[in-house]
């Protein structure tokens, strides 16, 4: 999600093979991969491939599927009347199969052609749009508790006061293998949609999506922006590069939503020091909220400045001592020991037996364990009952629990409201395009892939481009300063240096979750995109 979570979130974002404990590894940057995975049988693989499975390649919608509804939602006290879409465009591409994909979009009745459009996606690989939609974005919303925890069932949805439909008209695109968007075959109406599972030609039916989009609602002069959610950035910042360079469709705004921007630098191998170092400040942030840190807690909601001091030592104490791996020893081992037990409230004994190397798993595993809880590697504030505290390995389910919320939900809202009645089931997450994903060429894991340049060639080919990054403080899955560090080593020209912003929030990979972050990223949200759209003085390129 997310993602919503759960994408979100979507996080949703890229999936990223991080280890938590020695027998489970979790996938940041992708809304839904679960804690205590591990590798499946060969019985269990052959289920997966079954092709009755959600996901499998199935029967496409057919490519003129359509339904138009209209509405009203109050936001803030403004009542706002729109148009709702619900439908499919055929995306074709030399070498790619033709692709079906479903889209929802948000109108704004009354609007001219010339008002912000935004289009809207999720990461996963795998996830669709639906944790961005209804869980922040779109006029209808999940119902969630304030601190981020679902409520019991039955799922519901409400009116989205905050809806960004205020400043702008959405699109949320679901991918090849998720929601209803489906490959399409030549002769039997069905495709092997393992064709469209990879990152170039991920990038390049969405770009193609796109470019039809604005062709056939005569959207070429609407302000441009692009918006995703955990793997979702990763796309968002590629997008930024091809859609300008390739497609001549220029950008207002890029934002990017818990990303993961370069997977080198979150994927802990065990012999990299730097991706240790760049999770620090979470689990700080993590320890703090739990008062479980030797930092100093003042009074209302966890900020950036509580881990200030956790950041500086990450790069100038940390990574160094991590570096000289068997070299450090006595009282300087002694000493980084001691200051990550504080900042992280874990024993001593622990990261000790690990080297000062501590896994996303193993954190929260043992930052509540005298409670018997774990926190979610989605979001450090949220505890849940560990169901089994003598096992080493970590059973998150957070995100389980979210998507069957979300699940109903949107699909009580996509035949109920919108109209859009099918047999098709509209897959929310499908775990079988993460496995299927193709890295540079093979399948499985995430490598090294790297984004960086092409957000930086996006914004140096548009001056104008205004990019913004927001991450939850809690987030153990796509780090905050992993991000801020990639921003520093771009090496941006001063003259669009000053159009990135990195925002944090205290929340967690689905940022919006959480009453008051969703609030605060409403606002910043409005005000970025008010910013990108403003008439502004050309940039002079000395």
């Amino acid at each position: 999600m997310t993602r919503h979570t759960f994408a979100l979130i979507a996080a949703a974002l890229l999936t990223l093979a991080l280890s938590a404990l020695p027998a489970a590894a979790e996938a940041p940057g992708r809304p839904g991969p679960r804690g205590e995975a591990a590798a499946k049988t060969d019985a269990a693989k052959a289920e997966a491939a079954k092709p009755d499975r959600p996901g499998a390649a199935e029967a496409a919608l057919p490519a003129d599927k359509t339904e138009v509804t209209r509405h009203t939602v109050n936001a803030g006290g403004r009542v706002l009347a729109y148009r709702a879409t619900a439908g499919v465009l055929p995306v074709t591409a030399e070498g790619i199969p033709e692709a079906r994909m479903f889209y929802v979009s948000y109108e704004l009745d009354g609007a001219d052609k010339t008002r912000p459009l935004a289009f809207v996606f999720n990461g996963g690989p795998g996830a669709a749009s639906a944790y961005l939609q209804l869980g922040a974005v779109g006029p209808r919303r999940l119902m969630l508790n304030d601190d981020g925890t679902v409520p019991p069932p039955p799922a519901r949805f409400v009116d989205n006061p905050l809806t960004w439909l205020g400043f702008a008209d959405l699109v949320f695109i679901d991918p090849v293998g998720t929601g209803f968007s489906r490959g399409v075959g030549k002769k039997d109406d069905k495709a092997d949609e393992r064709a469209f599972f990879g990152s170039k030609p991920d990038i390049e039916t969405l770009a193609r999506f796109i470019r039809l989009y604005l062709t056939r609602n005569d959207r070429w002069l609407s302000p441009k922006f692009i918006v995703g959610e955990s793997y979702g950035g990763f796309r968002v910042a590629a997008l930024s590069n091809v859609l300008q360079g390739s497609f001549g469709i220029a950008l207002n705004g890029a934002m990017m939503i818990s990303p993961v921007l370069a997977f080198g630098l979150s994927r802990t191998d065990g012999h990299q020091p730097l991706p240790w170092a760049l999770k620090l400040p979470s689990y700080a942030a993590t320890a703090l909220q739990n008062g479980r840190s030797s930092l100093p807690r003042a009074s209302g909601a966890v900020d950036r400045k509580a881990v200030a001091e956790v950041e500086a030592w990450s790069l100038d104490g940390y990574l160094t001592a991590l570096a000289q791996g068997e070299r450090l020893g006595g009282a300087a081992e002694q000493a980084m020991i001691d200051r990550l037990a504080g900042y992280t409230g874990l024993p001593k004994d622990e990261i000790a037996r690990r080297h000062g190397r501590i896994p996303i798993g193993a954190f929260a595993k043992m930052l509540l364990r005298d409670q018997t809880r774990v926190v979610s590697l989605y979001d450090g504030s949220v505890a849940s009952i560990d169901g089994n505290p003598e096992s080493p390995t970590l059973n998150d389910r957070s995100l389980d629990v979210l998507n069957a919320a979300l699940g109903p939900a949107f699909n009580a809202y996509l035949r109920g409201e919108l109209k859009f009645e099918t047999d098709l089931p509209y897959v929310v997450l499908n775990e079988d395009v993460n496995r299927q994903w193709r890295w540079g060429g093979q399948s499985g894991r995430a490598g090294n892939g790297s984004v960086l340049d092409d957000l930086k060639a996006g914004m140096t080919f548009n001056p104008q481009l205004r990019v913004l990054i927001v991450h939850g403080l809690f987030d153990l899955v796509t780090p905050y300063f992993a991000s801020a560090y990639a921003i520093d080593q771009l090496y941006l020209d001063p003259a669009v240096r000053r159009n990135i912003v990195l925002k944090t929030y205290a929340a967690g990979h689905m940022i919006y979750t959480h009453a008051a972050a969703r609030e605060a990223l409403a606002r910043d949200a409005e005000a970025f995109f008010r910013e990108a759209t403003a008439t502004a003085a050309p940039t002079h390129i000395q």
